[in-house]
């Protein structure tokens, strides 16, 4: 009775915040439309709904869903010639007929991000934050995690193409832990970074960045609570027109309440040169100390790894793209790991092509073979593309892993009005997931959309595999005005 009770001041607190929170954003509107902010607004609303045969992808006793997501969201932003602002958020009520759940409505959220960059003619600043309570038991399908993010240089500089513009590449970013995926409870991520770049186009700059990244859970057995830190500060030096010096400093912190409740720092400082020896030939090297230290608070050890970290790379520019090779190491909890790679990008007529292939060789003497493929093919009506990735990566835990990912897009315009699209994704990490995803989508109207598919999901865990069968529709509109 008394938790019954707690629950539901608590909903009314949540609803309290929400109301208020919305009605102080609206009356705001007419103000900030009289003062001519220059500032758009959006404001959308979807109505999905899907059905399922084994959504949580249970080993055993699999049981089907049904599943209706009420979705409110909104956004404002702003962007002239030197600055750049964004925020967004997003709420949905969800009814639900799922198995093992007794209840049968939850509100999820609120998401919200906040981004700012401003930009002078040789500096920088660049801030965002972001919040997300999601609950676990409604899964994320693997496409979900697909970002563009900027190509930047061995400086953390955007690199432009020939038109001047930033470029960006397509990747799938899973979240910290696989419990985004699958799990029960509720999940809540957030995270403060910061960024400032001094002295740009000068003899000497500085580049400085620092985050801050959490992750709670309401059930212990999804995932352990845990804090990341990190802090990069970069000096560059223009020892020439054709030669540039940098002298690196990193440091990171991750704080797990797990049962060890672990707690590692890594520290790394480099020392680079970036040398032209023509306008095709290009060297880039660095060299430091690096070390991490891992301590198990609750039994009381403390281990400590140390190696010299250092990259070599070399790459010469050709008439169709550019190749090269390039040698790394790199210091983990369980010792140094090196790596040799060739690389090379092509320009191709319709698109572009671009990889790697090497091997690595693990502190433990384990070789596995590394690399990465992209592939872009663009045609009268469509785009496909392809992103293989197979390297290390630190998991949820703050440990080094291997992965293998691999993604594949299929964009088709039927016509001015409606598109088809065909998506396949695949991951190996601890477990095999993969997700194989068609949709269609249509323009109703200039402000109504309809998307409707199919998808089936896949996972391979050591009680063996397996797998569901999805479709879902919504409707969705958006209103786009200036403030």
């Amino acid at each position: 009775m008394q938790s019954t009770m707690r629950n539901s001041r608590s909903r009314a607190v949540r609803a309290g915040i929400g109301a208020a929170f919305a009605a102080g954003l609206l009356a705001s509107v007419p103000a900030l439309a009289q003062q001519g902010t220059g500032m758009r607004a959006v404001f959308g609303f979807s109505q999905g709904f899907a059905a399922d045969s084994n959504r949580e992808l249970a080993p055993s006793d699999p049981g089907s869903s049904l599943v209706s997501t009420t979705g409110l969201n909104f956004g404002l932003r702003s962007e002239t010639r030197t600055e750049q602002f964004s925020l967004q958020g997003q709420l949905n009520a969800r009814l639900f007929d799922v198995p093992n759940d007794s209840r049968r409505f939850r509100f999820t959220g609120p998401n919200l991000t906040a981004s700012y960059r401003r930009d002078a003619a040789n500096s920088g600043i660049a801030l965002s934050a972001s919040y997300n309570r999601d609950s676990l038991a409604f899964r994320r399908p693997i496409d979900d995690f697909l970002v563009s993010l900027p190509v930047v240089d061995d400086t953390g500089l955007p690199v432009l193409d020939e038109a001047g513009e930033p470029t960006f590449v397509d990747v799938i970013i899973l979240p910290e832990d696989e419990a985004a995926l699958l799990g029960s409870g509720t999940r809540t991520a957030g995270s403060l970074s910061g960024r400032i770049d001094l002295g740009r186009e000068g003899p000497i700059g500085f580049t400085g960045t620092a985050s801050r990244r959490t992750l709670r859970y309401s059930v212990p057995a999804s995932g352990a609570d845990s804090t990341r830190d990190q802090l990069g500060l970069t000096l560059r030096l223009r020892l020439s027109p054709v030669t540039t010096g940098r002298i690196a400093f990193s440091a990171s912190r991750f704080d797990a309440e797990d049962a060890v409740r672990t707690l590692r720092d890594r520290i790394s400082l480099r020392f680079g040169v970036r040398h032209e020896f023509s306008q095709v030939l290009v060297l880039d090297a660095s060299l430091g100390p690096s070390r991490v230290i891992t301590r198990e608070r609750t039994p009381g050890t403390r281990e400590v790894s140390s190696g010299l970290d250092g990259d070599i790379g070399l790459t010469r520019s050709l008439r169709n793209g550019t190749v090269g090779l390039s040698l790394s190491a790199v210091t983990n909890e369980n010792g140094t790991r090196r790596s040799f790679r060739l690389n090379r990008a092509l320009d191709l007529p319709r698109g572009a092509l671009s990889g790697s292939i090497g091997m690595a060789r693990t502190a433990e003497g384990d070789r596995r073979t590394v690399g990465q493929l992209t592939y872009r093919h663009d045609m009268p009506t469509g785009t496909l593309s392809l992103r293989a990735n197979r390297d290390f990566g630190i998991n949820v835990d703050d440990e080094v892993e291997a992965f293998t990912s691999l993604s594949v897009d299929y964009n088709h315009a039927i016509n001015s009005l409606s598109s088809f699209n065909l998506g396949a994704r695949y991951l190996a990490r601890t477990d095999d997931s993969a997700t194989v995803t068609a949709t269609y989508r249509r323009a109703l109207t200039p402000d109504w959309n309809l998307n409707m598919g199919y998808r089936f999901d896949s996972i391979d865990r050591a009680a063996g595999r397996t797998s569901n069968h999805g479709v879902f529709l919504n409707i969705s509109r958006s209103i786009d005005f200036g403030l």
